[in-house]
């Protein structure tokens, strides 16, 4: 069993943990002291696993996605779009392809694309 020394603090303070007796559903002055200490506790506990679930949500981030930029974003789009791609990964793949396997590149192979929809 813990032994329990008294501490003192303002009268404002003490105020405050008596109004909060209620709110914590706490019967005494500790009771309201060790549920405001585990809920900071909690509470760190919270921001932690938060930081660390962005900071792996951030690493996937850049391990699957490109930075394009707005312009260059809306350009690409524009591409997809005009030649049919189901989606974003189908014009990126379709140029991948064209690259390793034609020594040149034009805009008939693109208005062909858009015929093989």
């Amino acid at each position: 069993m813990s032994s329990r020394t008294p501490i003192q603090v303002p009268i404002e303070l003490k105020e405050a943990v008596e109004e909060m007796k209620g709110t914590l559903r706490a019967g005494t002055h500790y009771e309201v002291i060790e549920k405001l200490i585990r809920y900071y506790n909690d509470n760190e506990q919270l921001k932690r696993e938060q930081d660390e679930q962005r900071q792996l949500e951030k690493q996937k981030q850049q391990e699957t996605m490109i930075y394009l930029g707005e312009e260059l974003k809306r350009g690409y789009m524009h591409l997809n779009k005009s030649l049919g791609f189901a989606s974003d990964a189908s014009g990126v793949q379709f140029l991948i392809e064209h690259y390793e396997n034609s020594l040149t590149i034009d805009k008939k192979t693109f208005d062909l694309a858009r015929t093989l929809k």
